[in-house]
């Protein structure tokens, strides 16, 4: 049985347009793309979109290491993600509280 959040994203990951960013953070999420995928779909577009997308790609994978235990490499992926997002981001502020968390 699908957890409702779940389903809700599947719901929502539908109306996405999957040739672009960020439909690859929702893909991840729903176990079609795996961490590499991810960050190499992270690294394509101008220089800025490569920085934010890869902002928001190692919040993501960081934060889903940390809800599921596993700290390999959780903190280093949230750090650079503090320092690659913009002030105005919303993951910046994702990593730096799963960064505070004990």
């Amino acid at each position: 049985m699908q957890r409702p959040d779940r389903k809700e994203l599947t719901r929502s990951a539908a109306l996405v347009d999957h040739t672009k960013w960020p439909s690859p953070i929702l893909d991840y999420l729903l176990g079609k793309l795996d961490e590499q995928q991810l960050q190499l779909a992270a690294n394509t577009g101008t220089d800025d979109a490569k920085r934010q997308q890869s902002c928001e790609a190692n919040a993501y994978v960081g934060a889903e290491r940390f809800t599921h235990s596993r700290d390999d490499g959780a903190r280093q992926l949230l750090e650079k993600a503090v320092g690659l997002c913009p002030p105005d981001l919303i993951e910046k502020e994702l990593a730096a509280y799963e960064l505070g968390r004990p």
